[in-house]
């Protein structure tokens, strides 16, 4: 209908309406709800609607209630007013605004939010170019405005604004939240300053525009080769291995005179609920774990295809990182058979992974032998937050370990954890044959020296990582085997014995 949508919520300053853009679990709505506490209407939640008012961009009021998860309602006055929850089991509510705006409102100001694994809030001015491109990100359901022919009014939108008016992004914390000093940092920024900051772009700024709808463009998750592409799933239990074993594919595939970038590695894609979200065209933010799961094989397969369709110049397999269980409850496969070569499988002793992955977590050694106990374990579900990742399914450690190095849809290359760091020339190598990359033993040498665990801490320390989680110290710990012998307690040993014992023998760990 010409009008632009974003992927933001509104509230009103004195000046017109701020824009607070950001994908799902980036904190669009607890810092809507946080200002509008401090008095600010609301004017949108999740959704904003823009129109041209002759060449300035306007935001059209929209609903009148916010949607906020428990732990943000704990924070705000606006708690009382919660009325019923979204959705059965989810610990997420619909929230009457106390102050509403009900008139359209120019934009004055907007905030992109993002997260860091940091303890510090950012805010930089984009300038205009930079600006555009997150608009253009940031667009509520591209396919359906594509498939619309309404990429000419996003355009034009995303063009007023980003030449009138100040754009900023600010990066926040991941934990803890930080949400009154974020509202103090936005709200002082909230002033608008003087427009044009970029060249006009004159002559039909308030006329009707109609096109032709625009081609359909989508980012890809991962990048595709031109020659035979496949794909390789690189699967494992969390912290067993998995992303040493893509530091090692990435400066093998760069090879360039400094180690790759921990935050630039391959196989980071399959993740991404953006692009569920676009898949889907509905919000997964409003899902439970099971409805997200029961979409996740038909949505990995179409990402699978798109890869493998949009072939680049490039002679490398499409290479993707999991931690989720090959199979669904219900014994149906997860991932496609068809364009794959194969899987890696990671195997780490579960002693030395229940030691690393408290780390991880930063939990209780029996919290976390608990975890790799449980067939219902699952990394970042929804039910009582939202993360801007998807939930990975995981089973029992050995149910995990057991369900891939056991099923025949697709070849299979396990390798020990141990064994990499013994030998870890002999055991990458036989990955990169597997994987059907060009052997080169030099080449993988300088590869496997540039992953070296102290190497990785180094870039931790001093750029962040964007995979740790927010409570834990660090990421990158020891990278050693036999830690368990001093960690933990033989009732523990025990425990994991028990659980997982017939599969531990089949790999030689146990104790």
């Amino acid at each position: 209908r010409g009008v632009a949508t974003l992927h933001a919520a509104a509230v009103r300053t004195p000046a017109g309406a701020a824009l607070l853009l950001g994908r799902s679990g980036d904190g669009k709505s607890s810092l809507a709800a946080a200002l509008v506490d401090r008095g600010h209407a609301l004017v949108a939640d999740d959704v904003a609607a823009v129109v041209l008012n002759g060449a300035r961009a306007t935001v059209l009021p929209g609903c009148a209630t916010l949607r906020l998860w428990k732990h943000t309602l704990d924070k705000m006055r606006v708690a009382h007013r919660a009325g019923s929850r979204i959705r059965g089991t989810l610990e997420k509510f619909w929230v009457p605004a106390p102050r509403v705006c009900d008139e359209p409102l120019p934009v004055s100001a907007a905030f992109v939010l993002t997260s860091h694994n940091r303890a510090d809030i950012r805010i930089e001015s984009l300038p205009p170019a930079a600006a555009f491109r997150m608009f253009t990100a940031h667009a509520h359901r591209r396919r359906v405005m594509d498939a619309m022919g309404q990429r000419p009014a996003h355009f034009r939108a995303a063009t007023a604004i980003a030449r009138d008016v100040p754009v900023m992004r600010v990066t926040r914390p991941v934990h803890p939240f930080l949400l009154k000093e974020l509202a103090d940092r936005v709200e002082a920024r909230m002033a608008p300053r003087s427009p044009s900051r970029g060249r006009k772009i004159g002559g039909n700024a308030g006329r009707p525009y109609s096109a032709p709808a625009a081609a359909s463009t989508r980012c890809r998750p991962v990048a595709a080769r031109a020659s035979a592409p496949a794909v390789v799933w690189l699967s494992s239990w969390p912290k067993s291995g998995n992303t040493w074993l893509r530091a090692v594919l990435t400066n093998y595939l760069a090879d360039d005179d400094q180690p790759a970038s921990i935050n630039a590695l391959v196989g980071g894609g399959g993740r991404c609920r953006a692009e569920l979200d676009e898949y889907l065209g509905v919000a997964s933010a409003d899902m439970t774990d099971a409805e997200v799961t029961r979409h996740l094989p038909a949505f990995r397969k179409a990402l699978v295809e798109r890869s493998l369709a949009e072939q680049q110049p490039r002679h490398e397999p499409v290479f993707v990182k999991t931690h989720e269980a090959h199979r669904l409850p219900s014994g149906a496969a997860r991932f496609p058979r068809a364009g794959a070569v194969g899987v890696v499988y990671l195997v780490r002793n579960p002693l030395d992974v229940a030691v690393s992955y408290a780390h991880h977590l930063n939990w209780s050694v029996d919290r976390t032998i608990e975890r790799m106990n449980d067939p219902a374990a699952c990394e970042a579900g929804n039910a009582h937050g939202i993360y801007p990742e998807l939930p990975e399914p995981l089973t029992t450690w050995s149910g995990h370990v057991a369900g891939w190095t056991e099923q025949t849809a697709q070849p299979v290359h396990v390798a020990r954890y141990e064994d990499l760091l013994a030998d870890p020339r002999g055991q990458f190598g036989a990955i990169v044959r597997f994987t059907g990359l060009e052997w080169d033993g030099p080449r993988l040498d300088r590869a496997i020296e540039r992953s070296a665990f102290h190497r990785l801490r180094q870039q931790e320390v001093a750029d962040g990582f964007a995979e740790k989680q927010p409570t834990a110290p660090s990421f990158f710990r020891a990278g050693v085997a036999g830690q368990w012998r001093s960690a933990l307690q033989a009732a523990q040993v025990q425990a994991i014995v028990d659980a997982h014992g017939d599969v531990m023998e089949r790999f030689g760990y146990l104790p």
